[in-house]
């Protein structure tokens, strides 16, 4: 009697154990790697947040070590103001290849 409860308590744990085995692993999409000095405030796959590194003047900036890009109809906060160097912005768009696409632009004081 001793045996076959022995049995039936492996059985039911082999079971479970490949039960768990076969539960498929789901990937997280995770936002691209931090780069550049310090941390981010806050690690978000729509947001890009920090200090103005560089700006081109025209589409082209670096925020916080990160490759953003403008497009035309990109939105910047305050309307009128000009993008420079050692400005906190918080960029809102989307990642597309190593850099990110930005739809609109806040600058922060």
């Amino acid at each position: 009697m001793m045996i076959h409860q022995t049995l039936a308590g492996l059985a039911m744990s082999t079971a479970l154990a490949v039960s768990v085995l076969a539960v498929p692993v789901l990937a997280v999409a995770q936002p691209m790697p931090m780069q550049g000095g310090g941390a981010m405030m806050q690690q978000d796959p729509n947001h890009v947040r920090g200090r103005v590194d560089s700006f081109d003047g025209h589409y082209r900036l670096v925020v916080h070590g990160q490759r953003v890009r403008l497009h035309p109809g990109t939105v910047i906060h305050p309307t009128g103001a000009t993008i420079a160097p050692g400005q906190f912005v918080i960029v809102r768009g989307h990642w597309t290849g190593h850099h990110f696409d930005a739809d609109e632009v806040r600058i922060r004081s």
